[in-house]
């Protein structure tokens, strides 16, 4: 076994060298006369009009990029038989962990031909598994995926995160469990978000988006958290956190075990938070910070 994999490995090690002896030609990636002045010092960003992605020019340098290697790629003589074997390895069906949404039990099943899990439930463990959702039949490339899926308490209703292409924008959308119904309202400029139950709804958070901009490049300022009643249009979401002194802060909500108070951490980069706690039962709502600053990971765990 090891004389042949040393085998395999010589070969393989020869066909790259063999490829990385013929030359390269990149496309040409300009440079634009572009500074910026933070606190006097100026920094220059001459790539940034590749951060347009609707750009004519943007497109080509992309697609210029994608020739070289794809001409590269198409020159390795075992690609098809890996490519071949690898799709052997992989047909065969895979299960996720269930989990309960009241008396129900969840699941994501992932077929060998579909782009993406679907989502099952049985009303116990002795009913047969019945199909809840199928997100490939939402798109026809098989771009969009679960990030999320939160069954309500009572288990009567499941909401879900929807990312397209693999993007941080999502859509909420809600279904019944037992009927299968899906509720009308899907809401929109979600990002960063949890999905944490209440009575008769939830809370998320999400961005102001202008109808007029695209949600792939819009910007991420003034994060808030809403309320989300069912089977009500998202405009009458009702406003729970905003911080507007820090509009670069995101801010996620996650309601206690115990349904009086709920949790939200803030943050303002991939790592440190605060945490603010709202006595769900006060009317006024008044947000107290229990965890001021950025220096370490903060994460509620229930309350005694």
């Amino acid at each position: 076994m090891k004389r042949f994999r040393n085998t395999v490995l010589s070969l393989f090690l020869l066909v790259v060298n063999q490829l990385n002896a013929q030359p390269f030609k990149y496309p040409d990636s300009k440079k634009a006369n572009i500074e910026d002045n933070y606190f006097g010092t100026q920094v220059a960003d001459p790539y940034r009009w590749m951060e347009d992605d609707h750009a004519n020019l943007t497109n080509l340098w992309v697609n210029a990029e994608n020739k070289v290697t794809e001409e590269y790629l198409s020159q390795i003589p075992f690609r098809d038989s890996l490519k071949s074997k690898m799709k052997e390895l992989w047909s065969f069906i895979r299960y996720q962990t269930p989990f309960r949404s009241g008396d129900n039990y969840l699941y994501y099943r992932q077929d060998p031909n579909s782009n993406q899990p679907m989502l099952f439930y049985m009303r116990s463990i002795r009913h047969v598994p019945m199909s809840l959702l199928d997100v490939n039949k939402l798109s026809s490339d098989g771009t969009l995926s679960f990030t999320q899926t939160s069954p309500s308490k009572n288990g009567i209703h499941v909401a879900f995160q929807i990312s397209e292409s693999g993007s941080d924008w999502n859509k909420i959308r809600i279904k019944e469990v037992k009927t299968l119904k899906s509720l009308p309202e899907v809401l929109m400029g979600v990002k960063f978000s949890n999905i944490s139950w209440w009575r008769d709804g939830f809370f998320y958070s999400k961005y102001e988006v202008p109808s007029n901009e695209s949600l792939l490049t819009a910007k991420n300022e003034n994060h808030k958290i809403y309320y989300h009643k069912l089977n009500t249009d998202q405009s009458k979401d009702s406003l729970v956190f905003e911080d507007k002194e820090h509009p670069l802060r995101s801010f996620t909500a996650t309601v206690s075990d115990n349904e009086n108070y709920l949790i939200i951490s803030g943050s303002e980069s991939t790592s440190g938070n605060n945490i603010l706690i709202i006595d769900l039962l006060n009317p006024n709502k008044t947000a107290i910070k229990v965890v001021d600053g950025f220096e370490h990971d903060f994460e509620f765990v229930g309350f005694i």
